[in-house]
């Protein structure tokens, strides 16, 4: 879930800026998750009016360019300093590893250093290449060819995939081929990355586990867990499948939750952690985490409802707490259905009110941040000729709309 930035804080960091001439902040990476293969690094620097910036850039040993986003809920706590986002995955490597990392900035022509709180070793990158190499040798032979019939059914082949060389997988059933890799088997053949949706984003999905996710994973750590749309992991487990359509470094399996390439009843337990809402058919998600979780096993599930729009790069569908049971009810028993600390309301109202003030031109936030609660709880049919309704940016009314509509003409044919 995205954590959008404390304006207050802000705005008290930027009324004195003379030590130096740039504020950053670092989002990730942290100590409390140490590395083993990779590292997320994530965060923004913000200049005020009329600096120049170059960069940023990461020294691991050889200085590389970090990849810029956008960062418009941070833009919204610094009026008009210029704002820059970035994000990029650094592989850890024999040559980096035992270094000290830092960013670079570059700003009016001076550079500045800092320290990243990362101790990148060769131990832990032999680990993680030794805990890959087990678990993709134990989960061949419960791989499945997810490829759809051809007839009407909907069911998929789920032939048995042999090996037919050191690079590649052939179904026994239906004699299509994937490849196979020391990193990963990719089970996402073109025609289910179309039928499915999928198209190629910068955005980086990454977090961790939560203690509910954190306890089945130990809890299972004698049998086999599927993390099914894992996102980026900079720790991995030789028990815990990832799952996903990016080849992150931590990916073990390249495929799609309507379609998982594994046998019936492969996994002792399943996570599928802010994933649903960004697939065509959850539906058929659901139904196929139900089918290779055995019986009496474990699923934990995550979605938002009164979450904006967050697309990676889609989002489909948010749910009640009543949606996310029928999903998984019928296979499932429920134990619990509640909205954890991660989700509880104040992140929902965090988020619109951060996201909002960016939406607005930068005179009409101010006022619009000075509002009270109380001027804002009238019905809001009161609002609708105020600036901070009519010039709200048109992708702002998208992302936090109350809600959609669709006109549509029917196809010939």
């Amino acid at each position: 879930m995205r954590k959008p930035a404390i304006r207050r804080k802000l705005h008290r960091r930027r009324r004195d800026p003379e030590p130096a001439p740039y504020l950053a902040h670092v989002d990730s990476p942290r100590w409390v998750d140490p590395p083993t293969h990779s590292v997320l690094v994530q965060g923004w620097i913000a200049v005020p009016p009329g600096s120049e910036r170059d960069g940023p850039y990461i020294d691991t040993g050889e200085l590389r360019p970090l990849d810029l986003v956008p960062r418009p809920e941070v833009e919204a706590g610094f009026g008009d300093w210029q704002v820059t986002g970035y994000q990029t995955i650094v592989a850890i490597t024999p040559e980096t590893a035992g270094g000290r990392w830092s960013l670079v900035f570059r700003v009016d022509g001076k550079e500045y250093r800092e320290a990243l709180p990362v101790d990148p070793s060769t131990d832990a990158l032999d680990e993680f290449h030794a805990i890959k190499h087990k678990k993709l040798s134990r989960i061949e032979s419960l791989l499945r060819c997810p490829r759809p019939k051809p007839d009407a059914t909907g069911e998929d082949c789920h032939g048995e995939l042999r090996r037919a060389g050191d690079t590649t997988l052939e179904c026994t059933r239906c004699g299509t081929r994937y490849a196979r890799t020391d990193e990963h088997f990719d089970l996402l053949p073109p025609d289910l990355v179309a039928q499915s949706g999928i198209e190629h984003t910068d955005n980086i999905s990454a977090w961790g586990y939560d203690p509910t996710a954190g306890e089945i994973v130990r809890g299972h750590a004698d049998g086999l867990v599927l993390d099914a749309g894992s996102g980026f992991k900079s720790t991995v487990f030789e028990h815990v499948v990832n799952l996903e359509i990016v080849s992150y470094p931590s990916t073990d399996v390249l495929g799609v939750g309507e379609h998982l390439p594994f046998a019936d009843g492969a996994f002792d337990a399943a996570l599928s952690l802010n994933v649903l809402e960004h697939v065509r058919d959850p539906f058929r998600c659901a139904a196929e985490i139900a089918r290779v979780v055995r019986p009496g096993g474990k699923v934990y599930a995550s979605v938002p409802f009164l979450q904006p729009y967050h697309g990676y790069p889609h989002h489909y569908y948010n749910m009640t707490a009543s949606g996310l049971q029928n999903l998984f009810d019928g296979a499932f028993e429920v134990e619990q259905l509640h909205a954890p600390a991660s989700a509880v309301p104040i992140w929902a109202l965090s988020w619109f009110l951060n996201s909002y003030v960016a939406g607005l031109p930068g005179d009409v936030a101010e006022r619009f941040r000075n509002l009270k609660v109380e001027e804002l709880m009238a019905p809001a049919n009161e609002y609708l000729e105020r600036d901070f309704v009519t010039e709200l940016r048109a992708s702002t009314n998208i992302e936090l709309a109350c809600g959609c509509i669709l006109v549509g003409t029917r196809r010939a044919g």
